[in-house]
């Protein structure tokens, strides 16, 4: 409980400082490796009883000049739904000085799709949610100008990548 009171207080502050022109802090900055690690603690409940392994490979010690709110709601918004569309299989995590992937094999996506995913109440059909993880991820890399690119194809699995220029690793 207070793990997941806590994952609402930073998905809270990054909506309020999405909602904001300037952020409060002067001087942001945050462990993007520490981010996945809780990332990956968050979601592995959903795993439960399906053969999804999770690994990370090549976990540089990045920090970045970014509200930690906001990497951490990037980071598990994508591995949400990276979990929720890998019925078998795994799903990896790589971060490098300016960049971080995070690939599935997972069940795809089919073109069309690709060039809608960051709207608005876009959904995939057997998403449960409301269709508003991707187009927060989309948000989030603008505002702190990053880069974001999508592979994915029906049957092969979606991968997510994350360019970041990084003066401090």
């Amino acid at each position: 409980v207070y793990r997941n009171a806590g994952r609402m207080t930073q998905i809270l502050e990054a909506m309020l400082l999405l909602a904001k022109e300037e952020s409060p802090n002067a001087d942001p900055s945050c462990k993007v490796e520490e981010l996945i690690a809780e990332a990956i603690a968050d979601c592995s409940p959903s795993l439960e009883g399906r053969p999804v392994v999770i690994s990370y490979r090549e976990l540089a010690k990045v920090t970045l000049p970014a509200e930690r709110s906001l990497v951490y709601v990037l980071i598990s918004n994508v591995l949400r739904n990276a979990c929720a569309y890998t019925r078998e299989g795994s799903i990896d995590i790589s971060l490098s000085p300016t960049c971080l992937k995070i690939a599935d094999s997972g069940i795809g996506m089919p073109e069309p799709r690709l060039n809608q995913m960051f709207g608005r109440y876009v959904k995939g059909q057997e998403s449960i949610g409301h269709g508003l993880g991707l187009s927060i991820v989309a948000r989030i890399c603008e505002r702190l100008r990053w880069e974001i690119s999508v592979e994915s194809a029906p049957g092969r699995g979606t991968t997510f990548t994350f360019r970041f220029d990084n003066p401090s690793t």
